[in-house]
């Protein structure tokens, strides 16, 4: 089964992601205050030579264009990033250079490049994940008509890898990259409730657990009880947490070792699914795909 070019929302180009997104797992601003705490007199970092903080402030830079800021002056990339005006004026003057950035030469701000979606496309053609799940994603799709996204894990984040929308109702825009906190999703939870337990609280304390609606939950011990349960049944489940009148399901794509390699989650409308429709009637499909994907990928491991 072949998806066309209208069913994969993979064109970046579409709408941004909705505003309880965060852009990553660590702000850009922070990223940068890292980097220069970190860099010595010769500008390497903490004492490693071979950290390049150069490099580093110009990530920042690149990660400070996000969602409303379309194009950005040096002010406006300056106050985000807390980096040195004369110090973004060089990285954006090279970025522009090589071809990552381009600069309005009315406005004199700047904003990303087509360039940039160059990386989107080396990552996903690194891996093998994409061709193996997406027949699965289109036909888990086309049987229910509801939308379904696969999602990674990345620190403390699950982001988001594909997104098949559903015919029947339209949920708030999601982009390839969307990053949402991992226990506030039902992709995120599915994948933590799989690895050890140390590796869970690295996760859950490297940043705050933020509630996106008043039903996140946020404590710690209950979240670990919460993914006792999900590894037990082999599937998660999440009502309003990440954004009102929508609920998910997600069952974890697993490696031959049972580590998590990513999630496929399908999302509702609370006004549409109750709960326990949704489990009774999706679940067992869910983790069969899951399956299919996993044994579609068997012999690769993410490391």
């Amino acid at each position: 089964m072949h998806e066309s070019p209208a069913d994969a929302e993979i064109l970046l180009a579409a709408a941004g992601p909705a505003p309880d997104a965060g852009p990553s797992s660590v702000p850009p601003a922070e990223a940068a205050a890292e980097a220069e705490a970190q860099a010595g007199p010769d500008g390497a970092a903490g004492g490693d030579r071979l950290f390049v903080n150069a490099l580093a402030r110009g990530m920042a830079l690149l990660e400070a264009f996000d969602d409303g800021w379309q194009a950005m002056g040096l002010s406006d990339l300056t106050r985000v990033t807390g980096l040195p005006l004369a110090t973004v004026q060089r990285l954006t003057h090279t970025l522009a250079t090589i071809g990552y950035l381009e600069k309005d030469g009315d406005s004199r701000r700047y904003r990303l490049t087509p360039r940039a979606l160059g990386l989107t496309y080396r990552f996903l053609r690194s891996t093998p994940l994409y061709d193996a799940a997406i027949p699965i994603v289109v036909a888990f799709r086309d049987e229910w008509q509801e939308t379904v996204n696969v999602s990674l894990l990345d620190g403390p984040d699950a982001v988001l890898l594909m997104r098949m929308p559903g015919a029947a109702r339209l949920h708030p825009p999601s982009v390839i990259g969307r990053r949402m906190p991992a226990h506030a999703t039902s992709t995120g939870l599915a994948q933590l409730s799989f690895l050890p337990p140390e590796e869970v609280d690295r996760r859950l304390g490297a940043a705050p657990l933020r509630a996106l609606t008043e039903r996140t939950v946020v404590d710690p011990d209950r979240i670990r009880q919460r993914l006792e349960t999900i590894r037990q049944r082999g599937y998660a489940v999440v009502e309003e947490e990440a954004a009102q009148g929508e609920m998910a399901l997600a069952a974890p794509i697993l490696d031959q070792r049972g580590h998590p390699l990513a999630a496929i989650g399908v999302t509702l409308a609370t006004s549409h699914w109750t709960r326990a429709r949704a489990e009774r009637d999706l679940a067992s499909g869910l983790m069969r795909a899951a399956e299919t994907i996993a044994r579609n990928l068997v012999g690769w491991r993410a490391w």
